[in-house]
């Protein structure tokens, strides 16, 4: 029975999230269905090096497709079948995950950005071994859209996204919505790192999540400061503009 990976793509400095991950979700991921690992880039030493696999690359934001593009090697050299890749502030059930169906297609996860390519959101989505042998052989992107840049480079290798439903953005839920497989804890800029891990672990132990309770899950804390626009995707209007890679 192949194994699928969870590819948690984290950063060396960001220590706070791995042991959230480690204290929630981590410890449910069935060791016969999959193994998990923390994906970081090249830098000084960190304390807790469990279950951290550092990649020959940057470990800045602004190098996530080479981040992206590393995983995918050291999946494929290492005998996975399947990777989901996934954000260090995204809560998940694992086995709903394993139970979804993702290993019937080459690349599938929520669609956030219609059209062609169609983009899925980027903080959880699925590589077959064939995607992921695209998009290891590909040349990396002059911006930070890891989402898009995998979604051209698997479009243009004719594999399209596969649209499925399950992942949501925690920022943008309404009030009928209900937790499905995963979560990401998209708060905006003006929350502190503190609030945001304070909601990574309340949406882990509500009952909603936990299947206590089957009712609609209530908004996250309320926004600070300047209101924020967004699209109808839930992106920044100025997000990518302000995070361009230099040339």
């Amino acid at each position: 029975m192949a194994k699928a990976l969870f590819a948690i793509v984290n950063a060396r400095h960001r220590q706070d999230w791995r042991d959230i991950i480690r204290r929630t979700w981590l410890p449910l991921v069935p060791k016969d269905r999959a193994d998990a690992f923390f994906f970081v880039g090249q830098g000084s030493p960190i304390s807790d090096s469990e279950s951290v696999v550092e990649l020959q690359c940057s470990d800045a934001y602004k190098d996530l497709p080479s981040k992206v593009q590393n995983i995918c090697r050291w999946a494929l050299q290492n005998g996975y079948d399947h990777v989901l890749k996934i954000d260090d502030d995204v809560v998940i059930r694992p086995t709903l995950f394993l139970d979804s169906g993702f290993q019937n297609y080459d690349f599938s996860g929520q669609e956030n950005r219609p059209g062609k390519p169609a983009v899925t959101y980027g903080f959880c989505y699925t590589l077959s071994r064939k995607s992921m042998e695209a998009v290891s052989r590909a040349g990396l992107p002059h911006d930070f859209d890891d989402e898009k840049w995998v979604a051209q480079v698997l479009y243009r290798a004719d594999i399209p996204l596969t649209n499925v439903s399950g992942y949501s953005l925690h920022q943008h839920m309404n009030d009928h919505a209900i937790i499905q497989i995963a979560r990401c804890v998209h708060l905006d800029a003006n929350h502190n790192q503190g609030q945001k891990l304070h909601e990574f672990e309340r949406i882990f132990n509500s009952p909603v999540w936990t299947g206590e309770l089957p009712a609609p899950v209530t908004h996250p804390l309320p926004a600070r400061g300047p209101v924020r626009r967004y699209d109808s995707t839930g992106l920044k209007l100025d997000w990518w503009d302000s995070h361009k890679r230099p040339p």
